[in-house]
């Protein structure tokens, strides 16, 4: 209808590309209906959580060529994403006293001092810009949830939960002023390219934030204006062909990804981040806090790995909160008594004498191994039972299955365990 009345008294087609989702039924799984009572009103949605919100909730469910089962919780959970950025861009906002963009677009932008300083931010920014590239491609796919997906994963998952934290370690008084303003740039030229790749999907937040950031001169006046980061020059032929230049503020996408430098510093941050992860994950396994100090012994027989671990020993000691950290030869013998995690080739060591009761946690072990080697022979009797294969319901005994695997991968875990304290 709204075809025909457009060529008739607009004397064209009122629009070219459809896009077409699916339907979105209530949290009962059916159509909603009054009568069902199962309508959800937006407008109470959007007065509850905020419209970003709802438009992020709905971008993650446009892929499915099914109908799509309306969360309340899924939408809250993407108040909570706004709310992490929020909190991220007032972070960068307190930290860029004394920062001057037309400095950081003459000397790392245009120069070589990025390149120079700092593996964090050649990190960042490379995955900013790579992400930013992956998402306008699939906007171009007409792929909400995929651009949704990959967009909140970055935010949350690369920018808030790692550069934040590395970057507060730059930050401090006693850091050197260029790398205090090489940090500061990079905290905001970053946040630039995630506004203007998020715009799209939730305007509202972004434009906020995007109006209280200093930007060099010449920016437009509004974020709804603002040149999306996408690719407007490519280089070689093929399969060599490559993004060279992009729109936005950072306009080198080719110089960068292509860089030598760039190339390690990402390899250097992901082990980073492995290690820590190690760090805390074996502070874990033994009921540890979080907050507990304790040393922590990362093994090498790589000359190269174990320098750039020893050079990020202070961010490595702050993020997993130890002790301190030592960076070995593989050829030193340890105590009897550690555990171990292995990441990239590179051995994560807890040494557990007086860190904790070896004793009372072997019993520990023990006892939990039992109980889990119980749940498992329970499982097992109902699983082969053909009564109860046959009678319950195809949730139930999936649910059942998937906890009998569970019980599996973690008594293997606490065997290995129990296993390294002798």
């Amino acid at each position: 209808r709204m075809m025909m009345l457009g060529i008739k008294f607009g004397g064209d087609v009122p629009f070219k590309t459809v896009f077409l989702h699916s339907m979105v039924l209530g949290e009962d799984g059916q159509k909603m209906s009054k009568t069902r009572g199962n309508v959800v009103d937006p407008v109470s949605l959007i007065d509850e959580f905020g419209a970003d919100s709802l438009r992020f909730y709905l971008s993650t469910m446009a892929g499915q060529d099914q109908g799509i089962i309306f969360s309340r919780a899924r939408v809250e959970g993407y108040r909570n994403f706004c709310n992490k950025l929020w909190n991220a861009a007032r972070f960068v906002r307190m930290n860029l006293d004394g920062y001057d963009p037309a400095w950081f677009q003459r000397e790392v932008i245009a120069g070589e001092t990025l390149f120079a300083r700092d593996r964090a931010a050649l990190w960042i920014l490379s995955r900013a810009l790579e992400v930013a590239v992956e998402v306008g491609a699939l906007f171009e796919q007409f792929r909400l949830d995929l651009a949704a997906h990959a967009i909140y994963q970055f935010v949350w998952g690369e920018y808030c939960d790692w550069y934040l934290e590395l970057a507060k370690g730059d930050l401090g008084g006693d850091a050197p002023a260029e790398l205090r303003q090489l940090t500061q740039g990079t905290l905001a030229t970053v946040l630039d390219v995630i506004l203007r790749v998020l715009h799209p999907i939730a305007p509202f937040i972004t434009e906020a934030i995007w109006q209280e950031l200093p930007r060099p001169p010449g920016d437009p006046a509004s974020l709804m204006i603002a040149d999306y980061p996408r690719v407007t020059d490519w280089r070689g032929e093929g399969e060599e062909r490559h993004p060279w230049r992009m729109a936005g503020p950072y306009p080198h996408f080719g110089r960068l990804m292509q860089d030598a430098r760039v190339i390690a510093a990402r390899e250097d941050i992901g082990r980073l981040i492995d290690v820590v992860v190690a760090a805390r994950g074996l502070k874990a396994e033994f009921k540890l806090s979080p907050g507990k100090r304790v040393e922590v012994v990362v093994r090498c027989d790589d000359a190269d790995v174990r320098g750039a671990i020893a050079d990020q020993a202070e961010a490595i000691v702050r993020l997993a909160r130890l002790s301190g950290l030592r960076v070995v030869d593989a050829s030193e013998a340890l105590p009897r008594e550690v555990a171990t995690r292995v990441v990239r080739g590179v051995e994560v060591i807890l040494p557990l004498v007086g860190v904790i009761d070896i004793d009372a946690e072997k019993a520990r072990l023990e006892k939990e191994i039992g109980k889990l080697e119980k749940d498992a022979a329970g499982l097992d009797r109902k699983l082969q039972s053909a009564g109860f294969l046959a009678k319950a319901p195809p949730e139930v005994v999936a649910k059942d299955r998937a906890r009998r695997e569970q019980i599996a991968v973690d008594l293997e875990t606490l065997q290995a365990t129990l296993r390294s304290l002798g």
